[in-house]
């Protein structure tokens, strides 16, 4: 009875065998499995890091690209502050016939459509020289201009808000006269500006009665 206790016992054996060494596979491969994971884990956050980069790359090309784009329209931008400012003081000055009073009114809106113009112009110059739309020398005369399209911009605004106060007081003799004083300066101001632009380009002596 004892002896085939023992029998059964060690029939036993192989099935426990078997347990056992199936445990410790499971064992191992956890264990591998836990090494592994830091390993994929600074892949994934590799993985991201690198498509977060390339996104960031994209969107800032793009940014770029757009603002080259709008500094090629400088050239182009220009002529309506300069058109808009000179039309109105023309008007302005038309307004003092008697006839004409009526065209001080339009003169104001060529200066509200100016004031518009002034501020993307500039702004389209300034993005012409930080992005070196073109191959322009950077010396003391391109900051010249920079500094003179930059002070005609903003008398253009400051031109806007004097004429809209001249508007709202049309008794006032004071505003008024102020208001065609700042107009004749802003029109000087921006063609000044703009003949130094045309300059850049065309060369500083290319308005010369001199031959060739």
């Amino acid at each position: 009875m004892g002896c085939g206790r023992v029998i059964q016992t060690w029939r036993l054996w192989p099935v426990v065998a078997a347990l056992v060494l199936s445990a410790a596979r499971c064992a191992d491969a956890a264990q591998a499995s836990q090494s592994n994971a830091p390993a994929n884990d600074s892949a994934v956050v590799t993985t991201t890091t690198t498509t977060t980069t390339t996104t960031t790359t994209t969107a800032g090309a793009r940014v770029m690209r757009a603002g080259r784009w709008f500094a090629k329209l400088h050239p182009a931008l220009v002529h309506f502050p300069i058109a808009l400012v000179t039309t109105a003081a023309v008007l302005e000055m038309a307004s003092l016939v008697p006839s004409l009073r009526r065209a001080a009114e339009g003169a104001r809106w060529c200066v509200l459509g100016a004031a518009v113009g002034s501020v993307v112009t500039v702004a389209s110059g300034w993005l012409k020289f930080a992005c070196a739309v073109d191959p322009i020398p950077v010396d003391r005369f391109t900051g010249l201009h920079r500094i003179a399209g930059t002070i005609a911009g903003a008398w253009v605004l400051v031109l806007c808000v004097i004429s809209e106060r001249s508007r709202r007081r049309p008794q006032s003799w004071g505003w008024r006269l102020c208001y065609r004083l700042a107009l004749l300066f802003g029109a000087v101001a921006v063609g000044m500006a703009g003949h130094m632009g045309g300059s850049l380009v065309f060369g500083q002596d290319y308005l010369s009665f001199a031959e060739g």
